[in-house]
């Protein structure tokens, strides 16, 4: 109880201290994310084109056309009643463009397991971490869904640099990056969940990725938000950041 009273007056606060955030929020703009992005160093890249891999209901989009209203947002999500949400969110939202089907390093149909918090759902069996970190996210459905590469959708796409990629596929992650090696190695920014400890089997961890991206010439930038267990408190993800070294090379298209 006293944790949950902190955390709303800490909200209340952010609030207070920035106005500005209640607008936003009412739109479905994530408070914590543009606050943590809102800054120099972000508007400096001049990011031109998102990917969003893992769109969920478009919040996360819709953000990042708050802290970038000349941006282009393309959002991939293969749920039918989430993608229904990012839709209609399309229908208002200028510069977004939405795809019903998921990304990975083939172009087939898959079962996903679909969990009652819908944003756990996973092409991965859940471990009991997370089943004891994450209260109330175990049980599951199968749902097929649809899942193309990225490297082979990326020519119909109009990718105008500096482009970037957002990825949150709960443990899927490496697949993804297989399937759009060449359009992710162009890019100058990525986000991308990645887990400190197996919350799904097969998924790869932190170390693993940041071993991939590292080799493709980024840099590990920190973190722009963290889960914890609701158990123990540890930190279990994180959305990482990670910045190219070097000018990436020009997108297979662009304006």
């Amino acid at each position: 109880m006293m944790k949950r009273f902190a955390r709303a007056l800490r909200s209340a606060a952010r609030y207070v201290e920035n106005p500005q955030l209640v607008g936003l929020r009412r739109r479905g703009v994530m408070p914590a994310l543009f606050e943590r992005l809102d800054c120099p160093w972000f508007h400096d890249l001049g990011i031109a084109t998102v990917l969003d891999i893992g769109a969920y209901n478009g919040r996360f989009a819709e953000t990042l056309l708050a802290l970038l209203p000349q941006a282009r947002v393309y959002s991939f999500e293969p749920l039918e009643d989430l993608f229904k949400e990012l839709e209609r969110r399309a229908t208002r939202v200028s510069r977004l463009i939405p795809f019903n089907h998921g990304l990975g390093d083939a172009a087939v149909d898959k079962t996903l397991h679909r969990h009652g918090f819908a944003a756990s759902s996973s092409l991965f069996t859940m471990t009991d971490l997370h089943k004891t970190a994450f209260p109330g996210t175990g049980d599951s459905e199968p749902v097929t869904i649809r899942l193309e590469r990225l490297d082979a959708i990326a020519t119909e796409l109009v990718l105008t640099p500096p482009v970037l990629v957002k990825i949150d596929v709960q443990g899927f992650e490496d697949r993804v990056l297989s399937g759009g090696e060449d359009t992710i190695r162009r890019s100058s920014v990525i986000i991308i969940e990645t887990s400190f400890a197996p919350l799904y089997d097969g998924q790869p961890l932190f170390r693993d990725i940041r071993r991939r991206l590292e080799g493709w010439g980024f840099s590990y930038g920190g973190s722009v938000g963290q889960n914890r267990s609701a158990v123990t408190g540890e930190v279990l993800q994180e959305d990482s950041l990670f910045i190219r070294d070097a000018p990436p090379q020009s997108m297979s298209r662009s304006e």
